[in-house]
């Protein structure tokens, strides 16, 4: 399929496949769930498609269940773009001085599409728990122990997903996979502060 145009019937096909080899990570068949992903420049640049699909939940999420204001959103979605190309692009130099740089395309392409596939399972979950969340009470921090030990495990959940999808797709060690979680973080972080304080900037 190298060099295919775009076609709608061609991202169904990516969307199909990469949600199947996404949900056989999670249950821990890096095998089988692998070989789900193109590990080629085609494949890796139309994973990138992985954005038109979760951002819309994003978007739902946010403005319909939180109520945020469109620019609240706007400045979101944004952070979480941009923090998921840096991601990709820091990756490059990383891999090549970890000596995996011929398992960079499929990691784009297992990267794009699980963290499409764990950006719709968070938010569902999200949207589905909010109301119990919230129920009797003012904020989240005030809804009690359970709501907030679920939330915590839940995010352990995704955490320890992340970090599984780093090692399968790189072929690296527990350590350096760990570290690919803590990048992510830390990138989104920075991109965050960076947009926060160019929102205050333009406020003034």
């Amino acid at each position: 399929m190298s060099g295919s145009p775009f076609t709608l019937a061609l991202f169904w096909r990516d969307f199909v496949r990469g949600m199947g080899g996404a949900w056989l990570l999670l249950r821990g068949d890096a095998r089988q769930g692998l070989t789900y992903f193109e590990a080629s420049y085609e494949g890796a640049q139309r994973s990138l498609g992985a954005l038109l699909v979760v951002m819309p939940f994003y978007v739902w999420a946010l403005r319909y269940v939180e109520t945020l204001s469109f620019s609240g959103v706007t400045m979101f979605v944004l952070i979480q773009v941009i923090g998921w190309l840096t991601l990709i692009m820091v990756m490059k130099p990383i891999v090549d001085v970890w000596g995996c740089a011929s398992r960079y395309l499929l990691f784009v392409s297992v990267y794009n599409w699980c963290r499409a596939f764990r950006g719709i399972v968070f938010y569902l979950v999200y949207v589905w728990t909010y109301p119990l969340m919230h129920m009797g009470s003012e904020s989240f921090l005030e809804s009690g122990p359970f709501p907030q030990l679920a939330l915590f495990v839940f995010l352990c959940a995704v955490l320890v997903y992340q970090w599984f999808v780093a090692k399968a797709a790189l072929s690296v060690n527990f350590g350096r996979a760990f570290l690919v979680v803590l990048l992510e973080a830390f990138v989104e972080f920075c991109v965050s502060i960076v947009f926060h304080g160019l929102f205050m900037v333009g406020g003034r």
